[in-house]
């Protein structure tokens, strides 16, 4: 019985619209959900016209399971008149929704009309676990020669209780045919099969001394190839809802592609509406189980705005996930992400991802590093060409070279500012430039830094900096860096010196004129030219030593050597007053 909801008709169900209004039926949720119930327990009372009613009403409803037993009862006149063409209807759409009976029943009704697709909906069935599907995809395999696959789902038939491939298995086993001989196996699945048929006692009198030894549990080899196969079908005959059924299985399975192609399908809205969020679910999933290929297509889609909202932030996020798997391909997206900024282009960064890319075997990366390169040094070598004719033209090559990384750009641009060539001088700017190429481990850059630190270029004065700086560029091999580390090297000797010798003047100004001396000798030896005249000063009028005149004058000699000269005896002079004024004060 079926109620129509617009006129009020009660009565027999004889198709999709109202027999009085011409409208058709409308069922909510509900009204399916209780003609399921009714439905199973009209089958277990045993009121198979009712239960035909009801299916009916449900297959017109779009109830795969239900579509399928109804177009069963057309095709083979179960409780209906015979009805093929309407029953291939119902049959078709249960398969094609993806209901493992109907692709079964469906499958073999093509079969005995003669059609190949027979076999796909057979295969398609059995991979949705139908039992009877195995026993039946069985034959399909040992055609095509792949014995292997063949006894598999024999074996699984056979679990699922199926006493005729019990029976199969038991005389492959037992004869060797497509399967290696095992006589142990043949008498365990031949105890499976139940009450044996006459044709089968020759085989149970052979076996009779045999033990049973129970198999492992069956597995179809190369699964994901099956499905593979079956997917590429399913596309090319244009069944889009096995398409994707096929699909969720090669994905669940692990297959990248499979996985890709998911996200691919709801993004792209291959079953009709779009549907970005659920595509954005599956990818995103898929990745964090380290599918890269996933996180790719993920960035591709919000990089190019296909099916997702454009971010260049949500594309960069999805190129770095994949990175971090050691995706090469990922590091070149991200690479031409970071060059193609329309506000602050990053080529050096960019540059590093090439490179990267190629260590880990990208083609792509080691062109798009070589073309940077090449474009970088050539801008290079123009600046320097125009730097004695054209400042200007040559500050804005090296500008633009620097920014693309080239760490001898960076040094060529930071003399630019320092010297004011091309750009108002800047020694900040100049400093700040050596520095960025210095990191880069860059000789000249680092002698550059070194002088700044020495000299106060652009920076305060940091003597302790200056030698570090120097000494690396000095060690790579920069004459310049090596002469200017010397002078400072002279010059703080000489200030230490300087240190020492007044040390040791204000000893003696104190009467300690042992000290004092003693220090003068050691900075005459380091070779301070006024302490050793000092020192001859101390022999020639007996300071804190015996006098001895020959000895004060030979020490003279040196103090001149060493480029000190005392003349008209000045410094004799005020060393005698000081000497004599503290001889007085102790009077």
């Amino acid at each position: 019985m079926i109620l129509c909801k617009s006129c009020g008709y009660e009565g027999v169900y004889e198709g999709r619209k109202c027999p009085r209004c011409k409208a058709e039926f409308s069922l909510s949720v509900e009204d399916i959900s209780r003609m399921e119930e009714d439905r199973r327990t009209a089958i277990v009372q045993g009121a198979h016209e009712t239960a035909m009613e009801l299916t009916h009403i449900l297959a017109d409803a779009g109830q795969p399971a239900a579509a399928a037993a109804y177009g069963y009862m057309l095709y083979e006149g179960d409780g209906a008149a015979e009805n093929p063409t309407a029953a291939m209807e119902y049959l078709s759409f249960a398969a094609h929704e993806g209901d493992a009976k109907g692709a079964y029943l469906y499958g073999k009704a093509l079969e005995k009309q003669g059609k190949d697709e027979g076999r796909f909906f057979l295969l398609y069935s059995a991979l949705l676990g139908y039992a009877e599907a195995y026993e039946a995809a069985a034959p399909i395999f040992f055609e095509t020669g792949n014995n292997e696959a063949g006894i598999a789902y024999l074996a699984l038939a056979a679990a699922c209780d199926s006493r005729s491939a019990a029976l199969a298995l038991a005389r492959r086993y037992e004869s060797g045919r497509g399967v290696a001989k095992d006589e142990s196996l043949a008498k365990w699945y031949l105890s499976r099969a139940g009450v044996l048929p006459p044709h089968a006692w020759p085989m149970a009198f052979r076996l009779r001394k045999t033990s049973a030894k129970e198999p492992p549990a069956p597995t179809v080899p190369h699964l994901s190839s099956l499905i593979s196969q079956l997917l590429g079908r399913a596309e090319k005959m244009g069944y889009k809802k096995i398409y994707l059924s096929l699909c969720q299985m090669l994905a669940t399975r692990g297959d990248a592609q499979a996985q890709c192609r998911l996200g691919e399908i709801y993004i792209r809205g291959y079953l009709g509406t779009p549907d970005p969020a659920k595509g954005k679910e599956a990818l995103a999933y898929y990745g964090k189980r380290g599918n890269a290929a996933a996180y790719l297509l993920l960035g591709d889609l919000y990089r190019t705005g296909d099916g997702l909202s454009p971010s260049r932030v949500e594309a960069a996020a999805c190129y770095n996930a994949a990175k971090a798997l050691g995706s090469a391909e990922a590091c070149v997206r991200l690479g031409d992400l970071y060059a193609s900024a329309d506000k602050a282009p990053n080529v050096p960064y960019a540059y590093q991802l090439y490179k990267e890319a190629l260590a880990l075997g990208s083609r792509e990366g080691a062109e798009k590093a070589h073309a940077i390169e090449e474009k970088r040094e050539t801008l290079y070598m123009r600046g320097k060409s125009a730097l004695a004719t054209d400042a200007e033209d040559a500050y804005r090559a090296f500008a633009l070279s620097a920014s693309m990384g080239y760490t001898p750009a960076s040094v060529a641009l930071g003399f630019c500012y320092e010297e004011g060539l091309g750009v108002s001088r800047d020694r900040r700017r100049a400093f700040l430039w050596y520095e960025r190429a210095a990191k880069e481990k860059d000789a000249m850059a680092e002698y550059r830094v070194g002088r700044c630190y020495l000299h106060g270029i652009g920076v305060n004065r940091n003597f302790k900096a200056a030698h570090a700086y120097l000494r690396r560029a000095a060690s790579a091999g920069i004459e310049e860096a090596r002469v200017d580390l010397f002078a400072m090297l002279d010059r703080r000797g000489q200030k230490l010196l300087r240190s020492l010798y007044s040390m040791g003047m204000r000893l003696l100004h104190r009467g300690k004129c042992e000290a004092a001396r003693s220090i003068m000798e050691r900075a005459s030896e380091l070779g301070y030219a006024k302490a050793t005249y000092t020192l001859g000063c101390f022999y020639e009028f007996g300071i804190g030593v015996k006098m001895d005149r020959d000895l004060a004058y030979e020490t003279y000699r040196v103090a001149a050597s060493q480029g000190y000269h005392d003349m008209r005896a000045a410094y004799k002079s005020v060393l005698l007053k000081m000497i004599h004024g503290k001889q007085k004060s102790t009077v």
